[in-house]
């Protein structure tokens, strides 16, 4: 349980847009690419270790719970500019791989949309959330959480843009489902913190 006030002070910190946010999020992403390359999953999963994605996100959630429309639409622009510069890092990538002949394993790419891998988001949102309202928490964990629903799916829809034009729609609705899920699981993260916080206002009126 996190005070309002804290939830929102936090949220405008980590919602500017600065070079560290957009750095970090093309590296990342970049980092899958190599990974969905060599088909090694290590590597994807060492790109997930310095996304700063979630920020963006949970800041828009805190903005909306609480009706903050500026605010909201701040993070929101942070969070567009940040997925605009990493998909196009990524077409840059993919687009040199191929121009070189360079060989890309498909073994690692996701082949079709399930609702699995939206309550999937879901539950990371929700993971994600808990840990980045706890007091103390490590803001590194929490976006290790969920990176696993953004990074690689961008680096798939840049591969699938350069490469296989047939499965740029699957890859879209993935990342979409994937961040409406995580989106989802923090609000309702954000109402029960809310709802624990009433109760504890009640005792203490008492």
């Amino acid at each position: 349980m996190v005070l309002q006030d804290s939830l929102v002070r936090r949220a405008k910190t980590e919602v500017k847009l600065d070079l560290d946010l957009l750095l970090l999020t093309i590296f990342s992403c970049l980092v899958a690419c190599y990974g969905i390359k060599l088909d090694n999953i290590f590597v994807i999963i060492g790109s997930m270790l310095v996304s700063p994605l979630f920020d963006p996100i949970v800041a828009m959630v805190v903005f909306a719970k609480r009706r903050m429309k500026t605010e909201f639409f701040l993070a929101l622009k942070s969070f567009s500019i940040a997925m605009i510069a990493a998909i196009s890092a990524c077409l840059l990538f993919w687009s040199v791989v191929v121009s070189l002949g360079g060989d890309i394993a498909y073994s690692t790419t996701i082949r079709s949309v399930t609702v699995d891998s939206f309550f999937l988001a879901v539950i990371l949102g929700v993971v994600g959330s808990f840990i980045w309202i706890w007091p103390k928490s490590s803001n590194s964990a929490a976006g290790v959480a969920i990176a696993v629903s953004l990074v690689p799916p961008i680096a798939l829809l840049a591969l699938a843009i350069v490469t296989s034009p047939s499965l740029i729609l699957y890859y879209s609705t993935i990342l979409f489902y994937n961040i409406a899920g995580i989106f989802i699981g923090s609000y309702l993260v954000m109402i029960l913190n809310d709802k624990n916080l009433h109760v504890l206002e009640n005792i203490l009126e008492k």
